[in-house]
């Protein structure tokens, strides 16, 4: 009996919210005194709308799909965006794929470069050559869109000749030319985790001016200090150095890769803006160095040799987690949209 009027009791109240979903018709005592009708249909459309996005369901109680807040000319879709994955990482993995959807469903250009190349292995790799990878998607990213604008330009010069232009010729044409693409890539916004937010930080330092913007997720500055502390100190070291290679948390790295971090200074300096976000429990990146790093966007705040032209305003993110970020995935993944200026265009199931 208590299961039937329960039952009872929810089809009532799902029957109340679908009849406030419906559109509701205006009526006399609706409309404000000296109001035009046409303001009262739309404040009672608006009204309506709200009503629907807080019970998103269809009439037969079949989930609805809601689209994300509109903001189609939202200021991010005009870069592009390259992904740096860490060292632990790669193209394919699940960390990769979350940030790299995460951008795609903002309808902007993103690519995914392999910092392992050329050779595809740790065992190889240098800072340097991650550096280069960065650049070279880059140059890719740069050369393919383009080709597109110069694709997508021939097509409408091809349209608009073909066209019978009926009123004024000269005129339509002149307009229609203005209105084409123009040559060149919009500018780069680099995202990176762990070695590849460093690699990132140090492209964005090397070409001054080609970077828009960078978000940092546990960027290991100090390379070279980090890893004679997790290879195992001196003794460490030394067996490092004489067996050419070092088993470091599951990665095997070849002995160049300590001797090319060496060339590295601590922080690279980045004119552009920066948002960093780091775990205090990270213990293959130091929390301290990455306040240090924000910190040194004022000129009074730098350690002694860094250079004293002004830098962009740097932001740092303080998380209670590990440096894979783990338990907060959602809140970086909001926080890396709103830095960027971006809002995800996908529907989403409610």
């Amino acid at each position: 009996r208590w299961c039937a009027q329960g039952a009872a009791a929810w089809r009532s109240r799902a029957a109340s919210a679908r009849h406030k979903m419906l559109p509701m018709a205006p009526s006399p005592r609706a409309q404000r005194p000296g109001a035009p009708a046409s303001a009262t249909v739309a404040r009672l459309q608006r009204r309506s709308s709200l009503r629907a996005r807080r019970c998103p369901t269809t009439r037969r109680g079949a989930p609805l799909l809601v689209q994300a807040a509109a903001k189609p000319d939202s200021p991010g879709m005009n870069y592009r965006y390259i992904y740096c994955h860490g060292l632990y990482s790669s193209p394919e993995s699940f960390l990769t794929r979350i940030f790299e959807e995460s951008l795609k469903s903002c309808s902007v250009c993103v690519a995914v470069p392999d910092l392992r190349a050329p050779t595809g292995s740790t065992a190889k790799m240098t800072l340097t050559d991650a550096i280069a990878a960065i650049g070279r998607a880059d140059d890719l990213q740069k050369k393919q869109l383009e080709e597109e604008a110069e694709e997508t330009a021939a097509t409408a010069t091809t349209a608009t000749t073909s066209m019978e232009n009926v009123q004024s010729p000269t005129t339509d044409a002149a307009s229609d030319a203005g209105s084409l693409p123009t040559s060149g890539a919009p500018p780069l916004r680099l995202v990176g985790s762990s070695i590849g937010a460093l690699a990132a930080a140090f492209y964005a330092e090397q070409n001054r001016g080609a970077v828009d913007r960078l978000f940092l997720m546990s960027p290991v500055f100090g390379l070279k200090e980090r890893l004679e502390l997790n290879v195992g100190g001196e003794r460490g070291m030394r067996e490092w150095q004489e067996k050419g290679e070092a088993d470091m948390l599951g990665q095997t790295l070849g002995y160049q890769f300590y001797e090319d971090a060496a060339q590295y200074p601590t922080f690279p300096f980045v004119q552009c803006p920066t948002y960093v976000v780091h775990g205090h429990q990270d213990l293959l990146a130091d929390y301290e160095l990455a306040l240090a790093f924000v910190r040194a966007a004022s000129v009074n705040m730098r350690p002694k040799g860094m250079s004293s032209e002004p830098a962009e305003a740097r932001r740092l993110l303080e998380l209670d987690d590990t440096h894979t970020l783990d338990m907060s995935l959602p809140m970086v993944e909001r926080k890396l949209l709103d830095y960027m200026d971006l809002v995800q265009n996908t529907l989403l199931d409610d």
